[in-house]
């Protein structure tokens, strides 16, 4: 396994446990909660290059329902890369 793929493992694991309970994870399910965008669109209306800056402050959202999330450098760089892995280019 390459370490890309380990960063994106990583970031999968960390979706599954912060964001699914709002965001939807897969290919065509719709998000839980239903302000919260599909992680598959994000890139559709977030930089994803600029958001794990945003990670690392804790100012990811100022959604009143989005928990302050913070996290270290390496989950971060793990989230962003499994964001990237997931992105699609439809509209939903």
């Amino acid at each position: 396994m390459s370490e890309q793929d380990e960063l994106v493992g990583r970031g999968e694991a960390i979706a599954q446990a912060a964001c699914a309970g709002c965001h939807a994870l897969g290919g065509a399910d719709e998000s839980p909660h239903p302000d919260a965008p599909a992680l598959r669109l994000l890139s559709q209306t977030v930089n994803l290059d600029v958001l794990e800056a945003r990670f690392a402050d804790a100012s990811v959202s100022d959604h009143p329902d989005m928990p302050e999330w913070q996290f270290e450098h390496i989950d971060a760089a793990g989230l962003i890369a499994y964001l990237k892995s997931v992105q699609s280019g439809s509209e939903e």
